[in-house]
């Protein structure tokens, strides 16, 4: 099995845990699962695929392109082609992965015109294993541009697309309520638990545990926030959409910038309104 479509393989796992989600959870909460939840959760799934498939071509073409490019370069500089395929090369391109993935999630949250691809993700107001399909179409296009930097230094492109597949199956069973036995291994790594909070909008959730199976990098970049027993989280955005259907959950962030856009008074506001973080200026 090629690691690197692991994803697709893997479709049937995770539809098979869905079930098994909701038949354990308590029979008045069913972890969260709502028909229209789970439909548009479904329907977000699917199309994140279709574009899955797209960014997947372009990934590869991208990362081919790179690691060709400055192959030259790493011979004379760095003393090797590549950086091969020993265990030594899996752990680093794992560790690379997912520092790569805590600065490409962060700053899909800290730019409002990434946010508004990101905030997909977030826009569902439950908590469990269909949240994690839930994925923005749109961030799967930018997303291949923050991994170039790992082709160029000879990371071989098949071996980067297989640690991102490793690292979003991962993520996968993070998004749930019931496996607490594995905030255990909060330290170190990423849990269900600590991916809660990052879905929380209460205040010391907001921009917080951006690590995809590490949490390391939370711990050294200031953004992380421990587990809280006593936190009843709330899950979703500060300003959500208008439905849950999907065109609405879509565009409805692009819609609220330009609407920000069309009543700035130059452009140098209308370029925070792009670029700063969601909510700028404070409170909005």
């Amino acid at each position: 099995m090629a690691l690197q479509h692991l994803l697709l393989y893997a479709i049937p796992l995770f539809l098979v845990s869905m079930w098994i989600e909701f038949k354990l959870s308590d029979e008045g909460d069913h972890a969260g699962y709502t028909r229209t939840d789970f439909i548009s959760n479904m329907n977000i799934g699917m199309v994140a695929i279709l574009f899955g498939l797209v960014a997947s071509s372009f990934s590869i073409s991208l990362y081919v392109a790179c690691f060709n490019y400055f192959a030259p370069w790493r011979i004379r500089f760095l003393g090797h082609e590549s950086m091969g395929w020993g265990i030594g090369a899996w752990l680093a391109c794992i560790l690379a992965d997912d520092f790569t993935y805590y600065w490409f999630h962060r700053t899909s949250h800290r730019i409002r015109v990434l946010w508004a691809c990101h905030i997909v993700h977030h826009s569902s107001e439950h908590y469990n294993f269909s949240t994690s399909i839930r994925n923005g179409g749109f961030a799967m296009l930018y997303k291949p541009v923050y991994w170039c930097w790992m082709a160029a230094i000879g990371f071989h492109p098949i071996l980067i697309l297989s640690c991102l597949a490793l690292n979003s199956f991962y993520q996968f069973f993070c998004h749930t309520t019931l496996l607490s036995r594995w905030d255990k291994a909060a330290g170190i790594l990423n849990t269900p638990g600590l991916h809660a909070v990052h879905h929380g909008i209460n205040h010391q959730c907001i921009d917080k545990n951006y690590g995809g199976i590490l949490i390391v990098f939370d711990r050294i970049f200031g953004t992380y926030q421990p587990i809280d027993p006593s936190l009843k989280v709330t899950y979703g955005v500060t300003h959500p959409p208008r439905t849950q259907q999907l065109f609405e959950v879509y565009i409805h962030e692009f819609r609220n910038i330009l609407k920000n856009m069309r009543s700035a008074k130059s452009w140098t506001v209308r370029f925070k309104h792009l670029f700063y973080p969601p909510g700028w200026p404070s409170g909005s």
